[in-house]
């Protein structure tokens, strides 16, 4: 940490599970402060408490050069995050911040902050349990920003109603392309086809992840009824859960191909491969391909 304060050429800092104590965070505070170089800082699995939180945001409010700040896999509660939401409502920088992981249940300051905040583009959130209140604030916030472009609630505890939160917002939101909602308990058949007719929709998201949440019998053919008027929407991602038949037989078998010929005919359009998740199964569309099944072997 010393080092980099005064490094004048590192663009991206990783310190993993390096166990910081409070000496460690000032120091690493201080860093923020003094180094003019450093966008990218990853402090995944560090134990970090509140107090570390505290003042890592309170160096944020100084620093300009941060556009990065993964705080993944940590021990961050409420007043942590309560820290981080003050400095998003002064910092004009920081497009990319991971909480994932976490400890706090409550997060209805850091969605007021961005309702606010005009350059955090990538919030990501997974893995915390979060009271309902702060998933209705955090859909009031998606209504209103127009930056973020991706958000990750993968694992959060939405339920039906948290679901039919966020579903409202989608409807309205225009700038997000990417969203997370994988293993939540959201429960029926009704929930999920309020979400498949916000996609009729919505014009702007390209990336879903809902994989391991419990899909009724009749979701596949409401994903693609959706894929019919949605000429946007590229991948959404199911998970190894799926009724692979039901599935396979409303797009029709003959769409059924694996990755590696996928990837083929990639290779033959001249379009990237599929580029993350590929192990699990995908409903894809894009401008080249007609929706497919794509099956892991």
């Amino acid at each position: 940490i010393e080092a980099l304060k005064v490094n004048t050429t590192l663009a991206v800092a990783e310190l993993l599970e390096c166990v910081c104590h409070i000496n460690d965070s000032y120091n690493i505070a201080e860093l923020l402060v003094a180094n003019t170089t450093l966008t990218e800082l990853v402090l995944t699995g560090n134990e970090l408490r509140d107090h570390d939180c505290e003042y890592i945001a309170d160096a944020l409010k100084i620093n300009n050069i941060l556009t990065s700040l993964c705080l993944r896999i940590n021990e961050i509660d409420d007043d942590g995050v309560e820290c981080l939401a003050d400095m998003l409502l002064v910092n004009t920088t920081l497009v990319a911040l991971d909480l994932s992981y976490n400890l706090f249940k409550s997060v209805e300051l850091l969605a007021h902050a961005l309702n606010v905040n005009t350059t955090l583009t990538e919030l990501c959130l997974g893995g915390n349990k979060l009271e309902r209140e702060s998933i209705q604030c955090i859909a009031k916030m998606l209504k209103v920003n127009t930056m973020l472009d991706l958000i990750e609630l993968g694992d959060t505890s939405i339920d039906g109603d948290g679901m039919n939160y966020i579903v409202g917002a989608l409807k309205v939101n225009n700038t997000l392309t990417s969203i997370d909602l994988q293993e939540n308990p959201i429960g029926d058949n009704a929930g999920m086809k309020h979400f498949t007719e916000m996609l009729k929709m919505n014009t702007t998201l390209i990336e879903i992840d809902l994989r391991d949440i419990e899909l009724g019998e009749a979701v596949p053919s409401y994903i693609i009824e959706a894929f019919e008027v949605n000429s946007t929407l590229q991948f959404i991602y199911l998970g190894h859960h799926l009724d692979l038949y039901s599935a396979v037989d409303a797009i029709g078998l003959d769409n059924a191909i694996t990755i590696e010929s996928l990837c083929e005919r990639n290779r033959q359009l001249e379009m990237p491969c599929i580029h993350r998740r590929i192990v699990d199964i995908v409903i894809a569309m894009s401008s080249h391909l007609p929706p497919y099944v794509i099956l892991e072997i």
